[in-house]
């Protein structure tokens, strides 16, 4: 397979999470399941995001986890659910955006009986060359 591989350089100018996550993990890369790796070889450009759906099989959450999720709802937009379930329909939305740096990544969790949970984080790379994700934007 013919890949292309942009130099670190460029990853300002369009950001991919595959190469962030490649340039990261280095030969640890190969380690990888192919299906893990064929994922992340998609990289979105500025106006053409990447849609995942699919299923979430468990969600569980302690009672400690609840009550965080409850008093960070305001700040992070639902990133910690408080919520047990199962077998829910997610979606994610993973784009960039012109002369930004970040990968975002839009998710909408479709618990059953309530109401779908949507946020937003985005990724960068760290001074110390690691991958941070941040919410609450």
């Amino acid at each position: 397979m013919n890949e292309t591989v942009r130099e670190p350089a460029d990853l300002s100018a369009d950001p991919s999470e595959g190469e962030l996550f490649r340039k990261i993990l280095g030969a640890e890369w190969q380690k990888l399941h192919t299906d893990i790796q064929a994922r992340f070889a998609k990289n979105p450009s500025a106006g053409k995001p990447l849609y995942y759906t699919g299923k979430l099989s468990e969600l569980n959450c302690s009672k400690m986890g609840k009550l965080m999720g409850y008093l960070t709802m305001p700040m992070i937009k639902g990133a910690l659910i408080p919520h047990n379930d199962a077998d829910f329909p997610v979606d994610i939305q993973v784009y960039s955006k012109p002369n930004c740096p970040f990968i975002f990544k839009q998710r909408i969790y479709r618990l059953h009986s309530r109401k779908p949970i949507q946020f937003t984080s985005y990724m960068r790379e760290s001074e110390k060359g690691e991958v941070l994700e941040y919410v609450g934007m």
